[in-house]
């Protein structure tokens, strides 16, 4: 059955976008440390609950914050099967008043906001306390593959005249 509507260039469009998206992710997960934006401090507090985020897995959340930021940093940490888990993390290492070095991601929807999910290193000195995991890149791969699976999947469609 032919549809009458014009969903071939909406669809292809759709999907670059998709790409594009996938693509920031990548690119954004690929950058090493220095590429990042950084803030240094003393560790005020360390928890693994937030007020804001009740429900949040204890075992799998830390919550970190600063005396040089006004933000929290939520950490990620969870190493069950289907997690994103962090390359390498000793948070729990930390205790109040330790110095560290926090390399991080900032954009115009998370500025405004009083957590910052984009934590991506965390130095104590010369030593390294946390890495994020590659979970961003798996998603990228995933989304570009799923992406051009549908362009070829609509390209197949408009030439067997499906739609148009």
């Amino acid at each position: 059955m032919k549809t009458n509507k014009p969903i071939f260039i909406k669809g292809i469009l759709g999907l670059l976008f998709a790409i594009a998206l996938a693509l920031f992710v990548f690119f954004r997960a690929s950058k090493d440390k220095f590429s990042f934006q950084k803030v240094s401090g003393i560790i005020t507090s360390l928890d693994k609950t937030n007020e804001n985020f009740p429900n949040k897995d204890s075992l799998k959340f830390r919550y970190l914050k600063i005396d040089n930021s006004p933000k929290t940093f939520e950490l990620f940490i969870g190493k069950d099967l289907g997690d994103f888990k962090p390359e390498f993390e000793k948070i729990d290492n930390l205790i109040s008043g330790d110095s560290v070095t926090i390399y991080f991601d900032e954009n115009y929807k998370t500025q405004a906001d009083p957590i910052n999910r984009l934590t991506y290193f965390i130095d104590r000195g010369q030593s390294v306390i946390f890495i994020k995991g590659s979970g961003e890149k798996y998603l990228a791969y995933f989304l570009i593959g799923l992406s051009i699976t549908g362009i070829l999947t609509l390209i197949i469609l408009k030439k067997k005249g499906k739609i148009i």
